[in-house]
């Protein structure tokens, strides 16, 4: 299919090899290429989301409600490059392979869990997001793999190919005031992100040597604000 593409010049005399080859021997080229966009990669992401809630009571006046949010990856395949096996990359929560924008690898397990306290026009909720352990590079390997020696020349091979599991915690705070200075609601808001200032994982390339799709790279910081609807 590729080789109908190509359009030799008049003096490329066929190979003897097969119909459709041709020699290109003595200076003899091609006369011209058609480049055609086509989908030749394919794509197979399996997972399972869950997501459940919980409200009850605290007393007459509070009450608390918590949240959960969370995807188990089973199988994230592709194809590099038409033709060749299917990789599945799951797992990998480095940086390896920043050339395929399009196909982000994930944890197998991401969740985020949140608890919310409210009482009256007071609100605050604890969050937390996790992201499951994983390796650096889909085809690396290091010295804990019993194929590090004998794996294929085009793999990776690391000091440690291993990222560990992230977990960091949020917190916020709201309060509500009503009918004041002509306004249906004024919420006065603030919080606090990467409450204990946890550190990314180094794990070669991306940001600052890390991943900022699931790890922090900023730090603990704050924010505060005002909404107000009329």
């Amino acid at each position: 299919a590729f080789c109908a593409l190509l359009t030799p010049d008049a003096g490329a005399a066929p190979s003897p090899n097969g119909v459709g080859n041709f020699n290109y021997n003595n200076g003899v080229g091609i006369e011209r290429i058609r480049a055609q966009a086509f989908n030749g990669s394919a794509y197979l992401y399996r997972g399972i989301d869950f997501s459940g809630s919980y409200r009850f009571n605290i007393g007459d006046t509070s009450s608390m409600a918590l949240r959960l949010l969370a995807t188990r990856m089973l199988e994230q395949s592709f194809t590099p490059v038409p033709g060749q096996p299917t990789i599945d990359v799951i797992g990998q929560t480095g940086t390896a392979n920043a050339f395929l924008p399009d196909n982000q690898p994930s944890a197998r397990w991401n969740a985020n869990l949140s608890a919310t306290y409210l009482n009256g026009p007071f609100s605050t909720t604890l969050n937390a997001r996790f992201v499951d352990k994983g390796v650096k590079n889909y085809i690396g390997v290091d010295p804990t793999f019993s194929n590090f020696n004998s794996a294929p020349s085009n793999w990776v091979r690391l000091d440690d190919n291993t990222v560990g599991s992230y977990t960091v915690f949020g917190l916020n705070a709201n309060y509500r005031l009503e009918g004041i200075a002509g306004a249906k609601s004024i919420d006065l808001w603030a919080n606090v992100n990467n409450l204990f200032d946890r550190d990314p994982p180094i794990v070669g390339g991306g940001q600052g040597g890390t991943n900022a799709i699931f790890f922090d790279t900023i730090g603990r910081y704050y924010k505060v604000g005002i909404r107000a609807s009329f």
